[in-house]
Formats: C-alpha cells, sequence, structure tokens
C-alpha cells in the first residue's frame, strides 16, 4: 500500500498539470455546408426541473451511477441513502422507468451502473401531478445514452478501475435504425471486489454486560448483468410503438471476519465471529408504450405497460467462537413479488399558450416471503393545466389516488407553480403536497439477523406519511440562482432501534413530525476563457418532534453542504476536472451523521476524430471519505459506528464509438412509476 500511495500522488500531481478533454457535450447542427455547434452547459435549469449533462463531467469518468448522484447539484448519497436538498425518500427512475430497488439494494445496483453510460440526470425537487405522487424527496430521472442515428452504430466501452482492490466494467450498446424500425441492445457486464473496515463500540451502563467492541473486515465480491433489448416501430410519421425487455442478475457475496469484545461486570470475553451473506436477485421487465400525435399543436396520447417479476433472497451463516464452544445460525429469506402497472396520459392544447394534460394509471403488486403475503392495488387519476402570458407563466394540477390494501384510503394532493421572467431575470414559486408509502419489506414482521447483536424486523402497522412542500427561486442568466424552500412532514417515518436483553432491534415507525427549512445557492463562473467554477452551497434547518415508546424528543439541527467543481479547458482538445464536497453533521432523531469532505479529479481527450476518448481519473484522491454515526435515545446505551471502504482508486478509460448513416431527430420519451422506491431491500 505505501508504494501504491506514492504512485497514486504522482498520478494525482500529472493529472492536474496535464489539462483534459472538454467540459462541455456538444449539439451539432448541419445545415446545408455550415455546421453550428453549440455548448451544452453542464447544469441547465428549466422551469420544474435542474438537468446535469454527465459527459461534461471528467470526475465521472471511472465512476458508477451512485458517485455520478454525488456529483448532482443538491444531491447527497450517505449511509446508501440518497438525499434531495436535505430531504430522503428520492425516488428513482431509469429512463422515465422505476428501478425497483430501494435502501441498500438501490445503492448496490447504482454503484454497478457505469457513470460513462448515463446521458443525463434531471432533478425535479417539486414534481407536478402528472407523476406519481410518491416521494417526499422528489425524482431523480436518470437518463441512459441511447442513440439515433439512421444505420448500424454502437460503443464499446472498457473500464479498469483500482483501489485496494480491482473493478472492471464491460458495456457495449448497438442499434440499427432504418426509416420506421429502430432495434437497439445494451449488454452490460460488471465484476468488483469490494473491502472495507467497520468498528462498532457499545456501553451498557445498567447492565451486567458493560461494554461491547467490535471489529470485523467485510470482503465483498459483487457480480451484475444486465441485458436489455427493445424495438421501436414507426408506422407513420405522427405514431410510435416501444416494445422491450429487461433482463437484470445480481449476485453479491460478503465475507466478514472479526472478533468483539465484551467486558462484564465480573470478567470479560473475546468471541471470533465468521459472517457470511450472499444477496441474489433476479428482476425481468416486460414493456410497452404507445404514443400518438394527433397533430401538430401538441395534441397527443400515451399508453404505458409495465409488467415486473422480481425474485430475490439473502442466505446468511454466522459462526460464533468462544474458547471451546462454537455456535452456528443459518437462514435463507427468499422473496417474490410481481408487479403490473398500467398508464394512459392525454394532452390537449387549448390555443397556443394553455395546454391540458389528463391520465389514469392502475397498479396491482403482490409480495410472498414465507407466511408473509402483501397486496396492494392502487388507482390514480389526474388533471394538469398550464398557461402562459407574456413573460408570466402558472401550472396548477390535481392527483387523486386511492389506495386498497390491509385498509383503505383516498388521498388528494394538489401542485402549483408559476414564475415570471423578466429580461435575464426568472421568479419562481412552487407547492407540492407528497406521499411515501411504507416499502414492502417494510411491513413483513420477519425478523432479519445482521450480526450477533443486530436484528431488522418489519412493522405491519406502518402508515404512509404525506408532506406540504413549498420553494421560493430566483434565477439568473442560468448562470446563478437561489431558492428558499421549506417542507412539513406528517406521520413522519423513520427507522428506530431500540435495546433488549443487549440486543439492538431496527425497524421502520411512525415517530410525529418534522420540518425542514433552507436555502440553494448555485453559481456558474467563467472566472477565465479557461477556467469555469461551479459552486453550490445548501443550508438546512430540521426541526424534529418524535415520540419513541421510552421517551419523547424535540431536536433542531443545522446542516451545510458545499459542493465546488472547477474546469479547464485548453487548445487542442485537453482538460482537466477538479470536484471537492464537504458537508458537517447532520442530526436524526436517534443518531448523528458525521460530516466529511472528499476530492475527486480527472483527465482526458478525444482521439481518432472524437471517435475514441481516453480519460483518467482518481477518486477520493486523499481517502478521506468515512461513514460513522453516534447513536443515542437507547435507553441509556450508546452505540458508535465507523466505517471506512474501498473509496480511493485510479480509473484508466477508453469508449470508441462507431457509427454509420445520417442523425435523426426521432425519439421516444418516458413516463414514470411509484413503485420503484418501495420494492426495497431484505
Amino acid at each position: 500500500m505505501p508504494c501504491f500511495n506514492r504512485n497514486l500522488n504522482k498520478i494525482w500531481l500529472c493529472s492536474l498539470l496535464i489539462s483534459g478533454y472538454t467540459s462541455y457535450a456538444q449539439t451539432t447542427k448541419t445545415l446545408q455546408t455550415v455546421t453550428i455547434t453549440a455548448p451544452k452547459p453542464l447544469v441547465e435549469k428549466k422551469a420544474d426541473r435542474t438537468i446535469v449533462h454527465v459527459d461534461a463531467l471528467l470526475s465521472a469518468t471511472g465512476s458508477n451511477g451512485m458517485e455520478v448522484l454525488d456529483l448532482a447539484p443538491g444531491v447527497q448519497t450517505g449511509n446508501d441513502q440518497i438525499t434531495l436538498q436535505g430531504k430522503p425518500n428520492v425516488t428513482i427512475l431509469l429512463n422515465g422507468k422505476p428501478v425497483y430497488l430501494s435502501g441498500a439494494e438501490l445503492a448496490d445496483y447504482l454503484r454497478a451502473l457505469p457513470g460513462a453510460s448515463i446521458a443525463s440526470i434531471e432533478i425535479l425537487p417539486y414534481p407536478p401531478s402528472g407523476y406519481d405522487a410518491a416521494g417526499n424527496g422528489g425524482i431523480i430521472n436518470i437518463i441512459l445514452k441511447k442513440e439515433h442515428k439512421k444505420g448500424f452504430n454502437g460503443t464499446l466501452l472498457s473500464e479498469n478501475i483500482r483501489g485496494r482492490c480491482s473493478r472492471i466494467t464491460q458495456n457495449a450498446h448497438f442499434n440499427y435504425r432504418n426509416n420506421n424500425v429502430n432495434l437497439y441492445t445494451m449488454l452490460d457486464n460488471y465484476n468488483s471486489n469490494g473491502y472495507s473496515k467497520i468498528e462498532r463500540n457499545r456501553t451498557y451502563p445498567a447492565s451486567d454486560l458493560q461494554h461491547s467492541q467490535q471489529q470485523s473486515v467485510s470482503l465483498s465480491q459483487l457480480h451484475r448483468f444486465l441485458g436489455k433489448a427493445g424495438l421501436e416501430w414507426f408506422p407513420s410519421s405522427k405514431t410510435t410503438l416501444h416494445t422491450g425487455i429487461q433482463y437484470i442478475y445480481r449476485d453479491l457475496a460478503i465475507q466478514n471476519n472479526g472478533s468483539s469484545t465484551e467486558q462484564y461486570t465480573a470478567t470479560d470475553s473475546v468471541i471470533q465471529t465468521d459472517h457470511h451473506r450472499q444477496y441474489y436477485y433476479n428482476n425481468t421487465n416486460i414493456y410497452a408504450q404507445l404514443r400518438h400525435a394527433y397533430d401538430s399543436n401538441g395534441r397527443e396520447m400515451a399508453v404505458d405497460a409495465d409488467y415486473i417479476r422480481y425474485t430475490r433472497g439473502l442466505k446468511w451463516r454466522e459462526t460464533e467462537q468462544l474458547h471451546s464452544y462454537q455456535q452456528i445460525l443459518t437462514g435463507d429469506q427468499p422473496v417474490s413479488t410481481t408487479i403490473f402497472t398500467f398508464k394512459a396520459d392525454y394532452t390537449l392544447p387549448l390555443g397556443k399558450s394553455r395546454k391540458l394534460a389528463i391520465g389514469y394509471k392502475a397498479g396491482f403488486a403482490h409480495t410472498q416471503a414465507g407466511a408473509f403475503d402483501y397486496r396492494e392495488n392502487i388507482q390514480a387519476a389526474y388533471a394538469h393545466y398550464n398557461r402562459q402570458i407574456r413573460s408570466f407563466s402558472y401550472q396548477v394540477g390535481l392527483r387523486a389516488e386511492y389506495t386498497h390494501t390491509f385498509s383503505d384510503y383516498l388521498n388528494l394532493f394538489p401542485s402549483a407553480s408559476c414564475s415570471y421572467k423578466l429580461s435575464v431575470h426568472q421568479i419562481g414559486v412552487s407547492y407540492s403536497r407528497r406521499i411515501d408509502r411504507p416499502e414492502y419489506f417494510q411491513l413483513n414482521p420477519a425478523l432479519l439477523l445482521i450480526d450477533r447483536y443486530t436484528y431488522e424486523l418489519g412493522n405491519p402497522y406502518l402508515q404512509p406519511q404525506l408532506s406540504d412542500n413549498m420553494e421560493l427561486s430566483y434565477n439568473y442568466k442560468n448562470e446563478f440562482s437561489v431558492s428558499g424552500f421549506y417542507t412539513q412532514v406528517r406521520n413522519n417515518m423513520e427507522e428506530t432501534v431500540q435495546v433488549k436483553d443487549g440486543n439492538f432491534y431496527q425497524r421502520m415507525d411512525n415517530i410525529g413530525r418534522k420540518k425542514l427549512t433552507g436555502i440553494n445557492i448555485s453559481g456558474s463562473l467563467a472566472l477565465t476563457r479557461w477556467w469555469n467554477v461551479l459552486p453550490y452551497l445548501q443550508y438546512t434547518h430540521r426541526v424534529t418532534h418524535a415520540l419513541l415508546p421510552d421517551t419523547g424528543i424535540y431536536l433542531q439541527n443545522d446542516h451545510w453542504s458545499l459542493t465546488l467543481t472547477q474546469q479547464f479547458n485548453f487548445p487542442r482538445g485537453w482538460g482537466a476536472e477538479i470536484f471537492g464536497s464537504y458537508t458537517t453533521a447532520e442530526a436524526f432523531t436517534q443518531y448523528t451523521q458525521q460530516g466529511g469532505w472528499y476530492i475527486h479529479t480527472g483527465a482526458g481527450k478525444k482521439i481518432c476524430g472524437d471517435r475514441g476518448i481516453i480519460k483518467l481519473n482518481i477518486r477520493d484522491v486523499f481517502h478521506s471519505r468515512v461513514d460513522a454515526q453516534q447513536f443515542y435515545h437507547l435507553n441509556g446505551v450508546t452505540d458508535y459506528q465507523h466505517r471506512t471502504w474501498d473509496t480511493q482508486s485510479v480509473t484508466l478509460a477508453f469508449s470508441w464509438r462507431f457509427s454509420k448513416g445520417q442523425k435523426t431527430g426521432k425519439g421516444v420519451s418516458a413516463g414514470s412509476n411509484e413503485e420503484s422506491r418501495r420494492l426495497g431491500e431484505l
């Protein structure tokens, strides 16, 4: 490792001196013999969303989907959770389609998604009524790269990532298109080895067991394969039929070896542990979409149908050794879930400056895990109206969702926004009501072993939480923006920990209400012709009123987050980039998440007439990323957890793009689904 660190420092210094690949994604339009090239900025602001063009980020080289999200303004990823503007329960879409994972499984899936395959990220903190009402944190839509040129074309990508362990990504996109048919396929293979070191200290002041200290090292092997194939048929210039299938296989094996020192009132003991876990799943998604444009004024109909079959499981084997005594615990918990969704949308223009959209969606879900059998039916209808009056525009919407499950309930979700633009200035106001339903596994009362002292169980009495979200924003030339936000959450769902007989039991509970107030400031500053700086600052004030089984809690906390992206552009297509992030500690109901900082850097160059790209990227240059929590309100017990893992890495990436034919503007936009967030980990 010392030799590797010295080499890493040399590579890092060289990457700062080398100027790398241009920081702008290029859009080219051909008019007879004249070619006009217009740059797209890294961050693009629109009325209802922020768009991040990933190709403009050198530090995305060698990264994965989770790490790319960490580079987006207002998005934070820590402890396997994704937050947007300080709010959890973010709904993740992939090309407008649900990922059907959440929690640690969603984090693992995004880590296996190559950053180079992502074209852009759409961030919608306050989605309109056409989207599902689920997700207090808003929606993040990850758009994968897609080819629209006629003829045969494709992209080959290979990334070799070296940290303490090695990872390799192999990705291929192939596409064939003529006037009426577009055939595409994507194959992605990912293999990685992982390393992490975990330390945990617990103190029990009112027990015979006074203190326990756990130290363990986890080695993991992850293999994931994703295959996708689809057909787009254009029977006319106004009609598109899109159908396809996607298959995902994932196998994650974790070997955890460690020791636990237990201090009792009269004696001490040392226990050796060997914990093996294997997570596996198969996900098959068959989808179909029909879109028809009645005229050139924007009157359109869209119909979507999805069928998902999801099987997964967790096998574990826990071995404990104390002197000559040995205890072995084993378990296997398979889960199967079937989901079918149907959605229809109709858009009707009412003149040049007015538009009405209406829609209906039905979703059916069935989950089985041992004796746990859960069925759910959600029916939704919405109406959305927007109008433009010179420099003033507004939109209002209402969505109704009826849920049939153990208990039936009907919810109404209004949304509204307006904006006023005067020359280079734009002011906007937004409001939306959202809901977070429990994830399916969170309702399963079965007990799951995490380690010797920690268990996880579901809560069949868990109820949805509702939130009201408001924002006031100002934007100047798409170069500077500031916004203030306010969120009030009722029936707040959070993970709670209860201590019984020295064991920790984790589950989700409805614990009260909370309020979030904050401000976001972002900008794009061209300090010189070759040096651009993109800062982002977020401040959040959190107030929590919680009622736990043994105590009531009133909590106030201030949280700061700062990211800074610096892009350097030099002649002949060279450039470089440095990305830095800093966060302060953040307090939740029963624990405080430690703050931290890290730096990424990257460089690269286009070769062979822009067909090939070579990139060098170093992530977490100083290996400063840690994941640490301090737990409290545990019946007098204190708990401290600290984890470091293989975050420092060097990546050399090469991609090659081949194509024949002409460019065409036809494409298919995607819809949205709500179930993506609710298929959580076991």
